[in-house]
């Protein structure tokens, strides 16, 4: 019904719907025919969306439940191509299954000078070797269990204590990786 339909637009339209800056609205019609063209390039052979990620999943988690000043941070760079994203989600003994998550994180610091400190790794993570930014599931409520104390940090992927190391597929690519947060 109309909740399907909706959660089929596209991030670039529900951006605009959002009048993010640097946005442009794009009707029906227009949508259509960006997906065309999307669907023409795979056909093709093309290069993959490299803001794939950021697009199909951080964004409109972005426009559900961020603040109105974390959109008009991040939504604008995931829409331009100028920022890249990974997911941070899977664990080496945890698998897809966020509720036994082990990668912990720990508020240092107070007011504004206050950050997260991560410890632990993810895997499987797509893209991490290009990307700006990850959006990392991780405990921050020491103790708990299951999906109790769970919270989705944006984390630079710059950051000081961050490794990324790509796992080598057989056919000689290596688009997965292992991040490590130390």
């Amino acid at each position: 019904g109309d909740q399907s339909r909706e959660r089929s637009v596209s991030l670039r339209a529900l951006v605009a719907a959002c009048d993010a800056p640097g946005t442009v609205r794009l009707g029906p019609l227009r949508r259509k025919r960006l997906d065309r063209v999307h669907a023409a390039n795979a056909r093709a052979g093309g290069p993959g969306r490299a803001g794939l990620i950021g697009e199909g999943l951080l964004g409109p988690t972005l426009i559900h439940f961020a603040s109105p000043e974390q959109q008009q941070r991040f939504l604008p760079g995931i829409v331009a191509g100028t920022e890249y994203w990974c997911q941070g989600y899977s664990e080496p003994n945890a698998g897809s299954d966020l509720a036994n998550i082990t990668t912990t994180a720990r508020l240092e610091g107070e007011g504004d000078d206050a950050e997260w400190v991560l410890n632990g790794q993810k895997v499987w993570t797509s893209l991490a070797q290009w990307s700006d930014w990850c959006f990392v599931v991780c405990r921050t409520e020491p103790g708990t269990q299951r999906h109790h104390g769970l919270s989705y940090l944006l984390i630079r992927m710059d950051a000081p204590g961050i490794e990324v190391r790509p796992i080598r597929q057989i056919t000689g690519t290596a688009e997965f990786n292992e991040v490590f947060f130390t």
